[in-house]
């Protein structure tokens, strides 16, 4: 049964690997195969052309990082929450002396330019696409593509009005420099994961060389899913790569943003739900509201100094959510 499989696989993946076939390491068809299938939910016998022609991308060329450079990419409704946080982290990356670049979208661009502090103004992109709460992944794209209009950008990180910093700018460097790898908070089935995310160049410049590709099959995996556009619209293409590929195109499953959900039901053992162990928080835990919402991730009206502490030991880059005026400058005295 076994070889029959195998036979099977082999049979339905030939017009995807092509003239590769001879470089495809034993066993990689029947897992590309299984990938693609079961990933999307779409019938063995027919495996969609943008499917085919995404995960046959040959991998690019990755080349040592000497000199990181990470881009914000801020999706928000008209203005960051506790920016003065984000003013302190900045103004020590600038007195280390490390660049970052920072982009921010707002869904509401007249608004933003009301609400959102003077300092932030500059960062605003001069074009907006239309987002809300289960459509993001088009203004994420947008801001891809703006990131990568500097070439020295290496990295970018996605977040929300409501995130805030909880490792130095530093601190992201020198991981960077270990794991330039693209890393994502991503179910163990490869089908979904958070939208807040660590993107490395080469398969930002993937995404956005092929960005008709990469459209198609998004309306593949939003016609058989639910979840936001954005949890299915980057890792599933990424996971069907590793796949395909291997360590040619590395990907870590890692959160690099702590948000706490409800995780009691069938999500229990992804990774977003474990993230509280993670973190070793026991004075942050007490400020989690009785009832944690089924679909949202918990808001924190307050941190104190000693649910800041943890944050900072903890292995996490950034922390969301948090409401506006939820992080006193007290907290953040250390």
């Amino acid at each position: 049964m076994a070889a029959l499989r195998a036979a099977l696989a082999l049979l339905l993946v030939e017009p995807v690997l092509s003239l590769k076939a001879n470089f495809i390491p034993e066993g990689a068809a029947e897992i590309l195969t299984n990938s693609i299938t079961q990933g999307f939910g779409i019938d063995v016998n027919h495996i969609p052309k943008p499917v085919q022609d995404w995960t046959d991308l040959p991998p690019r060329a990755r080349t040592t990082i000497r000199t990181p450079k990470l881009a914000l990419n801020f999706l928000i409704k008209d203005t960051i929450h506790n920016s003065h946080v984000w003013e302190a982290w900045l103004a020590q990356a600038k007195k280390d002396g490390i660049p970052v670049k920072v982009l921010i979208h707002p869904q509401e661009a007249a608004s933003a330019k009301a609400k959102l502090p003077t300092n932030f103004q500059q960062f605003l992109v001069n074009k907006t696409v239309a987002s809300d709460w289960q459509h993001v992944f088009r203004a994420q794209f947008h801001l891809l593509k703006e990131a990568l209009k500097d070439p020295d950008v290496t990295h970018m990180a996605t977040l929300s009005e409501s995130t805030i910093p909880v490792k130095s700018l530093s601190w992201m460097m020198a991981e960077l420099k270990q794991d330039n790898a693209t890393r994502m908070c991503g179910s163990s089935d490869g089908k979904i994961a958070e939208s807040w995310w660590v993107m490395n160049r080469p398969d930002a410049e993937l995404f956005k060389d092929h960005e008709s590709l990469v459209k198609k099959m998004l309306m593949l995996s939003t016609r058989q899913q639910w979840q936001n556009d954005a949890e299915v619209g980057w890792y599933e293409p990424l996971t069907m790569r590793r796949d395909r590929w291997g360590q040619e195109v590395p990907l870590t499953v890692q959160c690099t943003t702590l948000a706490l959900f409800n995780c009691d039901g069938p999500d229990g053992g992804e990774p977003w739900c474990a993230e509280l162990p993670d973190c070793n928080c026991p004075n942050l835990q007490r400020l989690l509201p009785e009832q944690l919402p089924k679909e949202h991730a918990a808001e924190f009206n307050l941190l104190t100094s000693a649910a800041y502490g943890e944050l900072l030991a903890s292995p996490f880059w950034f922390a969301r959510k948090f409401a506006e005026g939820a992080v006193p400058p007290e907290a953040l005295i250390q």
